[in-house]
């Protein structure tokens, strides 16, 4: 219980972050062009790890192994997006601009795909936040009838994922 409370207690801070740097964004005005120029290695990074939690988490559901679905999702969120991306970005966030895109970018689509892998285990959070972030953005007007997050196949940067991990083993 008290892990369970650790985790909906971290979703909601990192939601609550991020709220001032996703709210007044849309992510349907990022051309793959401007997305080049401005994201970094930690975007892509992020990026890759969420294309694999997708790939992962889907497979695990699929074969009804929800504890360990639910340990690689919880994993990807600690570890890696609210430990260790939002450390690397929050510069970046702050400065605002053209600086930004690539961040609000991967930010955006790694916290929903997150709040969408994590909503059959912990469904009134996930909508809350899902309401209050990404309901007037996304087609759905609920998590749990959104579409299962797919991922783009351009996020699998192999690369990125090796050299993001060596700076974070370095941190």
């Amino acid at each position: 219980i008290q892990a369970g409370a650790k985790l909906v207690t971290k979703l909601w801070n990192v939601a609550r972050f991020c709220e001032r740097f996703l709210a007044d964004w849309q992510p349907g005005t990022v051309s793959g062009e401007r997305l080049t120029v401005n994201s970094t290695l930690a975007d892509r990074w992020l990026l890759a790890h969420t294309q694999q939690l997708i790939e992962r988490s889907t497979k695990l559901y699929a074969q009804f192994d929800y504890a360990t679905a639910k340990s690689e999702i919880e994993h990807f969120f600690w570890q890696i997006l609210a430990d260790n991306y939002l450390e690397m970005a929050k510069l970046r966030l702050y400065e605002g601009g053209e600086s930004s895109v690539g961040a609000r970018y991967a930010l955006y689509h790694a916290l929903l795909t997150t709040l969408k892998l994590l909503a059959p285990i912990l469904p009134f959070v996930t909508e809350q936040i899902y309401q209050g972030l990404f309901a007037e953005k996304e087609s759905s007007g609920s998590i749990h009838t959104a579409a299962w997050p797919k991922g783009d196949a351009a996020w699998g940067d192999e690369t990125a994922v090796q050299h993001g991990n060596q700076l974070v083993e370095m941190a």
